[in-house]
């Protein structure tokens, strides 16, 4: 929207004939670019991008609601729209009605139709949300194994126990996702619905995709034909389309990115404003974290960002936390206990650690590190309180 202008679009001649007169729109004052589609195709093609403020669609002839309409008008829901038809039938106008579109009968007079637009002005404005402050956390791994998933899916669900405002887990593990797996959840839509749609992810769209877990925890499921299948491997100019578009809907956004480093991986790592970089005390790990340190120096990214978390950390390891810190020059930002039987147990259950074992202590340490990513964020957790103030000071680097 430009102004106090609005983009506006008719969709004519699809199902029937029209008498739509176009002169009649573009005669309105503080319209802007006024274009015209013949077909649904055409349609989706002039608006790429984003959808047009105002959609003024041509029912002429019709007595029923044709199909596609209803589909059209969800992925349509960030636009006004107006509807036009001869047929004033009460049946056929409650249908719109249910719908939640404007109606105005044909033929069309200048007064009817600059009323819709004032209505459908006065809607927009009404219903445009607040900007969030989104806050993208990856957790990626030195090597397969490390505990990636179970971390990652538990600390979407603490962020979610502890914050005011909503948290989306984003698997993007590679080649075998396994969230839904850990959480028992039945795979329906997954990320690849919202790659074959990235050009029109309005939230209503986003919501039937997304799957809600918790009140205000959502999961965006992953799918190994991200990996198996070349077509719908995701690119910097997607990815930057879901996440922009999660960002309207979601304060927190978590992502499971995998220890698999291509394109993706490192799109994300340079989007996030956090990447804890999960390892355990051991040579393999410590030589993957020097391999991963100089790929993150050659692609200039914030090193401030990278968080070096060690998990399942018990204290007569024969490896210091020492001598990680020496091998990758940076403080160990967390640790994490190990705890074996009740994650495995919560795995085998399909159930978060806070249901399978909410006295446990690797759950008591994640819900820690939960509540300090809420406060260094600025937002007071649910909970009231406080954690360790020496881990505050080093959590975040200043948003780029």
């Amino acid at each position: 929207m430009n102004g106090d202008k609005l983009t506006f679009s008719i969709l004519c001649g699809v199902w029937g004939e029209s008498q739509v007169d176009s002169q009649l729109i573009k005669n309105i004052d503080n319209l802007g670019l006024v274009q015209e589609a013949h077909s649904i195709e055409a349609f989706w093609t002039l608006h790429k991008d984003a959808g047009p403020d105002i959609v003024l669609i041509d029912l002429d002839g019709l007595d029923q609601i044709p199909d596609g309409l209803e589909t059209l008008v969800n992925r349509l829901s960030q636009s006004a729209i107006i509807v036009c038809s001869q047929c004033m039938d009460s049946d056929f106008l409650l249908r719109l009605l249910k719908l939640h579109v404007q109606f105005i009968p044909l033929p069309l007079s200048q007064e009817n139709l600059e009323a819709a637009v004032i209505q459908a002005r006065q809607k927009r404005q009404q219903a445009k949300p607040a900007k969030l402050n989104s806050r993208l956390v990856a957790l990626a791994g030195s090597r397969e194994g490390v505990g990636i998933t179970a971390i990652a899916t538990n600390l979407a669900i603490a962020l979610a126990e502890q914050t005011p405002g909503k948290v989306v887990l984003v698997d993007l593990a590679r080649p075998f996702p396994a969230v839904c797996q850990f959480l028992n959840i039945k795979e329906s839509h997954t990320i690849i619905d919202l790659i074959q749609s990235v050009d029109h992810l309005d939230p209503q769209f986003m919501e039937k995709v997304l799957h809600k877990y918790k009140p205000n925890l959502s999961i965006l499921l992953g799918n190994p034909d991200l990996t198996l299948n070349t077509v719908s491997v995701l690119t910097d100019n997607i990815i930057n389309k879901i996440f922009k578009a999660l960002e309207g809907s979601f304060e927190w956004i978590v992502v499971d990115l995998g220890y698999w480093i291509d394109s993706v991986y490192l799109s994300v790592v340079e989007e996030a404003d956090v990447v804890l970089l999960l390892t355990e005390l051991s040579i393999p790990d410590l030589h993957n974290l020097g391999r991963i340190k100089k790929l993150f120096y050659r692609y200039n990214f914030n090193l401030n960002k990278i968080k070096v978390v060690v998990n399942r950390y018990e204290k007569n390891n024969v490896l210091r936390l020492q001598d990680l810190e020496s091998h990758f020059m940076q403080p160990i930002f967390y640790q994490l206990p190990s705890d074996y039987d009740s994650l495995a147990d919560a795995i085998n259950q399909g159930e978060s650690l806070a249901e399978s074992a909410p006295n446990s202590k690797l759950w008591r340490s994640i819900k820690r590190l939960a509540t300090e990513l809420i406060e260094q964020s600025g937002v007071m957790p649910l909970n009231g309180t406080a954690s360790r103030p020496g881990l505050l000071k080093r959590l975040f680097s200043p948003k780029r």
